[in-house]
C-alpha cells in the first residue's frame, strides 16, 4: 500500500507540474499608420522693379528676382502648384519657375500665374527632402501696360502641395 501511495503522490505532483508549465497564449493584431507629411517653405519675400523711359511712363522691360524654397514629403505622386492672390493688375504678367528636387519630380518651366486658376509648377514628386531649390520670378508689362501709367504693387503668390 505504501508503494501505491507513493505512485499516487508522484502522479499528482507530476500532474500539477505539467498544469503549471502550460502557458497561456493570446495574439493581438497591431496596425501602424504612418501619417503623410508634406512640408513646403519659401525664403524671404522678393522685390522687382520695372524700368521705364522718361518719354514712356509705362514699363518697357522685364524684371526678374530669385529666391529659394525647401520641400519635404514622405508621400508619392505629389505636385506643387502656384496661384496669385486676387487684385493683381492686368497690366503686368508674373511668371514663376520652381526647380524640381534632384531626386524626384519634374519642373514644368516658367508659368504665368493668375488668380483664377492654380498652375502646376513641379510634378511627380515622391519621398524627398531638399532645401535651397530655386524660385525664379519674372514680371513683364503686357501690351496694355505700355499705354498705361498704372503702378505695380505687392501681391501674394500661394504655393500648394497636392496629389497629382
Amino acid at each position: 500500500m505504501r508503494q501505491t501511495c507513493r505512485w499516487i503522490v508522484l502522479g499528482v505532483l507530476l500532474g500539477a507540474v505539467s498544469v503549471a508549465a502550460t502557458a497561456q497564449h493570446a495574439t493581438q493584431g497591431v496596425t501602424i499608420i504612418v501619417e503623410e507629411v508634406n512640408n513646403l517653405s519659401v525664403a524671404a519675400d522678393v522685390s522687382m522693379a520695372l524700368s521705364s523711359a522718361p518719354e514712356h511712363p509705362a514699363p518697357e522691360a522685364d524684371a526678374v528676382a530669385t529666391a529659394t524654397y525647401a520641400f519635404s514629403t514622405n508621400g508619392y505622386g505629389k505636385k506643387i502648384t502656384g496661384q496669385l492672390g486676387a487684385g493683381f493688375t492686368a497690366d503686368l504678367a508674373l511668371d514663376v519657375a520652381l526647380a524640381a528636387p534632384t531626386a524626384s519630380g519634374s519642373s514644368t518651366g516658367s508659368r504665368t500665374l493668375d488668380s483664377a486658376n492654380a498652375v502646376d509648377l513641379v510634378t511627380g514628386i515622391s519621398r524627398v527632402t531638399q532645401s535651397g531649390l530655386g524660385v525664379n520670378y519674372s514680371v513683364s508689362p503686357t501690351d496694355d501696360a505700355r499705354s498705361s501709367s498704372e503702378q505695380g504693387g505687392s501681391q501674394t503668390v500661394t504655393f500648394t502641395v497636392t496629389d497629382r
